[in-house]
């Protein structure tokens, strides 16, 4: 467990005008970050485990803003992976889930909190080379990280490794 808390002067930060569809570069004199990060791992036989968790406040301190949350910085955070040794190989999930945030620096234009799930999957094909597969955000979630940046639906990757050592 950590507790943080960040001073910065001279933020630079991007506005977005929902307005007027346009956005800029904004300086926030002050701003100050405060909170608590936990996380845990564990391993039983052929299984891994972890889970990381970020509960903020991420704050202006400075002008309009002040005590307003800083612009795309949920206040929660967590991120929660499992994985299996099979053989040679291995299986896995991960689970982010983020919670709310604004577009804006003056939180009038909230973006919706978002969870995903990741499967993957790794098998050595020879002594220097391996295959993984890779199914991302599994659940089809539409989210957006800022706002009409959507991000991929459900997607896959299939990877050759090759690590001559």
């Amino acid at each position: 467990v950590q507790a943080f808390q960040t001073h910065i002067d001279e933020l630079i930060n991007y506005d977005y005008d929902v307005a007027t569809y346009t956005g800029t570069m904004r300086n926030i004199a002050k701003a100050r970050i405060q909170g608590v990060e936990a996380g845990v791992s564990r391993e039983m036989g052929a299984w891994s485990m972890s889970v990381n968790a970020t509960l903020q406040q991420p704050k202006s301190q400075s002008g309009a803003t002040n005590d307003k949350l800083l612009a795309r910085r949920p206040k929660a955070q967590l991120k929660a992976d499992i994985d299996r040794s099979i053989g040679r190989g291995s299986v896995g999930a991960s689970l982010q889930a983020v919670g709310k945030r604004y577009e804006d620096a003056s939180n009038t234009q909230r973006l919706s909190g978002y969870s995903t799930v990741d499967l993957r999957a790794q098998y050595p094909l020879a002594k220097h080379l391996s295959v993984a597969v890779k199914l991302g955000n599994v659940l089809d979630k539409h989210y957006e990280t800022a706002l009409g940046y959507n991000q991929p639906g459900r997607h896959g990757l299939i990877s050759l490794t090759y690590s001559p050592q």
